[in-house]
């Protein structure tokens, strides 16, 4: 599950010693890890594992929907968009652009926070037209909590629409700020 590195040096009864190391953790819920080695009486290794922010409470997220390049085979041509963006679940946390025209490149640069996330919590992105009446959904994309918590990020994602396949691709930027 995870990549350790760390040096062993002979501690003076002959064994090795481990000095404190960070773990990689890859994989659904994980975060990186930071692990400590500690001497129990008796010579046994006992390691400790420290979720490295995901203790801390609360986090704010900075968030940038930047443009969409959809599909010249899809019939979107007349039509606005908008994206907006929500914790996983909960509607209260969602962000919202403007319309953007354009044809199959929509760019907003919208940039808003998302307050009271918790790790662990995956982001959401709807995209939506509005044509002559209404506005529809025209497909979503989920960006998993491991993608950017902790160290962030910035590239494009791919919008599928139901039933119909791959819409397009989103660029987006998420920041978790210190």
């Amino acid at each position: 599950v995870g990549v350790a590195s760390g040096s062993a040096a002979k501690s003076s009864a002959g064994r090795a010693s481990m000095a404190p190391r960070d773990i990689a953790s890859v994989g659904r819920g994980l975060f990186p890890t930071q692990v400590r080695e500690t001497r129990a009486d008796a010579g046994n290794q006992v390691l400790h594992l420290q979720r490295l922010g995901a203790d801390d409470g609360p986090k704010r997220l900075k968030v940038q929907m930047q443009s969409a390049r959809l599909l010249h085979g899809a019939d979107l041509g007349s039509r606005s968009f908008s994206c907006s963006v929500m914790v996983s679940g909960r509607q209260y946390s969602r962000l919202q652009t403007g319309q953007a025209s354009g044809g199959h490149q929509a760019v907003w640069n919208y940039e808003g926070e998302i307050r009271d996330y918790a790790p662990g919590e995956d982001l959401e992105f709807l995209l939506s037209s509005k044509s002559s009446h209404s506005g529809d959904l025209e497909g979503s994309c989920t960006l998993l909590s491991e993608q950017f918590f902790l160290f962030g990020f910035s590239s494009e994602i791919t919008v599928s629409s139901p039933g119909q396949g791959i819409l397009g691709l989103l660029r987006v930027s998420v920041t978790v700020p210190k």
